[in-house]
């Protein structure tokens, strides 16, 4: 039996909206499949034999333009298909969407309910899209309307998601050496340069905005996996894993019991305490990330309104450590009112935690967030910065922003991993990051890094970093 909905998305890794939304739908009896169009040699002949009703469209906003090309291809080979773009872009900007590209709806909400409630209008003679809530649609006159957001979604115990419609299509998904799960939706901070600052406020009485599967529940879903493909490594990509403690002692306890693999996790670190790292590391953990973004205080709190203190950062670092726990950090270059000297701060911050790994990236101004328009107001942007504008990669070479110091900054940004790596490194070598004819040179280095960072920090073979490298690197 064909599929009736299509998800098809460009990276190759599981997206974890997609898989809700297939076991969603599987759990309500609809049947659904998944075509990435990397692993393909010919997606939209894929797309094309499978003829689905739905065509369900993932897609980060660094892929807008991917986006505009991609449904433009299939609306000629399959003109009657419905097409739904949905996703953390399509929450941010589905009026946007409609207006650059022929998709024929948005999901402007968590989907769960709204494309089962599709499903059911496009069975109708004349689907009417106007009374679901969720969507953002053309009228027959080509006037789009946005309906009012849909209710956040509830996690519920009688499913679990499940990725077995990715490992069927792609196999070699079940053997990579890292699975990554997600406990929860939504984070408790507002932090000017995340998308969550503008979610808390769209979904304003819609439910709770950060929401936490059972735990029973989620060693559930694990244990599904685990039992049929015996993963090595399970990396937790919730915002904050270790927000709740009574939570958090219920799951590593059943987790202990019935998988006991190793994991990753993310934390904050102001809420890490003593009794946490405790119940992490008994359960299996080898690494726990922080953002630790800029060294400097000022701009951590008046740019990035991120209220987390210099001590509490070092605390957290030596506090992993303490336990014989590795640490890494998020952090960001080229920031708002950034310096080198600012930079170089981030550098020693990272010293001081005596963090075990360190990524970063160069800052990206995605439109309507509330950092993105105090740099057009500071005219370190340009007035018209749009989604067109935005880098392909999160791992780019340069920076949009305008700063005095630029190219200091991503010279010590590429360098960064080593230096903090390597203390000495930085004691003797950090002056190397003046010689910017280097620049090329630094960015094969900062490429590399991030290769060693993934093998060490996951605690994976080469050949599974390597391999995940390859299958990713369109997306760096």
């Amino acid at each position: 039996m064909k599929p009736k909905v299509i998800f098809y998305q460009q990276y190759g890794t599981p997206y974890f909206g997609v898989i809700s939304l297939m076991s969603y739908l599987s759990f309500h009896g609809i049947k659904s499949d998944v075509i990435i169009q990397s692993f393909e040699s010919d997606p939209l002949h894929k797309i094309q034999e499978l003829s689905p009703a739905i065509i369900g469209i993932s897609v980060l906003s660094t892929e807008h333009l991917w986006l505009k090309k991609t449904v433009h291809e299939l609306k000629k080979i399959l003109p009657h298909s419905l097409i739904i773009a949905g996703g953390m872009h399509a929450i941010l900007y589905p009026e946007d969407i409609l207006q650059s590209t022929e998709a024929d709806l948005v999901c402007n909400s968590e989907g769960e309910d709204v494309l089962l409630n599709v499903m059911n209008e496009l069975d109708k003679p004349s689907p009417d899209w106007k009374e679901i809530k969720g969507l953002t649609f053309r009228d027959k006159n080509g006037n789009i309307h946005s309906n009012e957001r849909a209710p956040l979604f509830s996690f519920r115990d009688d499913f679990i998601e499940n990725r077995e419609t990715y490992f069927a299509r792609y196999p070699q998904l079940a053997k990579e050496g890292v699975h990554r799960f997600m406990s929860s939706r939504g984070c408790p901070n507002r932090c000017s340069f995340c998308y969550n600052d503008k979610i808390h406020d769209l979904f304003k009485g819609k439910g709770s905005y950060v929401r936490k599967k059972s735990p029973e529940n989620f060693v559930r879903e694990i244990e599904a996996q685990h039992n049929v493909h015996k993963l090595n490594t399970i990396y937790f990509f919730d915002d904050v894993f270790t927000l709740d403690e009574a939570w958090l002692e219920s799951f590593t306890r059943l987790y202990k019991q019935r998988i006991n693999i190793q994991f990753v996790c993310i934390t904050t670190a102001n809420l890490l305490t003593e009794n946490k790292v405790k119940l992490l590391k008994n359960a299996g953990c080898i690494t726990i990330s922080f953002g630790l973004e800029s060294g400097n205080q000022e701009l951590r709190e008046t740019i990035l309104k991120r209220f987390i203190s210099d001590d509490h950062l070092i605390r957290c670092g030596n506090l992993i450590n303490k336990y014989g726990l590795q640490s890494l950090t998020t952090n960001m270059f080229c920031l708002p009112t950034e310096t080198a000297a600012k930079a170089f701060q981030t550098i020693e911050l990272n010293i001081k935690a005596k963090v075990s790994f360190f990524t970063s990236s160069i800052f990206v101004p995605f439109p309507n967030l509330m950092i993105t328009d105090y740099c057009i107001n500071a005219g370190i942007l340009k007035p018209d910065w749009s989604l067109n504008n935005l880098p392909r990669s999160f791992r780019s070479y340069d920076s949009c922003i305008d700063l005095k110091d630029r190219d200091l900054i991503i010279n010590i940004h590429f360098l960064a991993y080593f230096f903090v790596r390597y203390p000495w490194f930085y004691k003797f070598f950090r002056n190397i990051v003046h010689f910017k004819f280097l620049k090329r040179l630094f960015y094969y280095i900062f490429s590399f890094s991030s290769i060693i960072q993934h093998k060490h920090e996951r605690k994976v073979t080469w050949y599974q970093t390597f391999a995940y490298a390859w299958r990713m690197r369109n997306s760096f």
